[in-house]
C-alpha cells in the first residue's frame, strides 16, 4: 500500500462490483474474500480512490452502491 500511495496511483472502484459480493463470496468463500478484498486496507492507508463505471451512466445507482451496500468499508 505504501508504494501505491507513494507512486500516486488512484484506485478506481466500479460500484456495480459491490453489488456482486454475494456471488464473489459464494465463489471464493468468506475467509478467502477477507484476505483478497483490499478495500479497507487501501482506505486505511490513505490510497486515493475514485468511483467509475464501464456501464450505463447511472450516477445515482453508483453512489447508492458505493455508500449503502453492507459490504462497503
Amino acid at each position: 500500500m505504501a508504494s501505491i500511495k507513494k507512486w500516486g496511483i488512484v484506485v478506481v472502484q466500479n460500484p456495480a462490483h459491490l453489488a456482486s459480493s454475494a456471488i464473489t463470496n459464494a465463489r471464493c468463500g468468506a475467509e478467502r474474500l477477507r484476505r483478497i478484498d483490499m478495500r479497507r486496507s487501501r482506505l486505511d492507508s490513505g490510497v486515493t480512490h475514485a468511483l467509475g463505471s464501464d456501464g450505463p451512466l447511472k450516477p445515482r445507482i453508483n453512489v447508492m452502491l458505493a455508500t449503502l451496500h453492507p459490504n462497503v468499508p
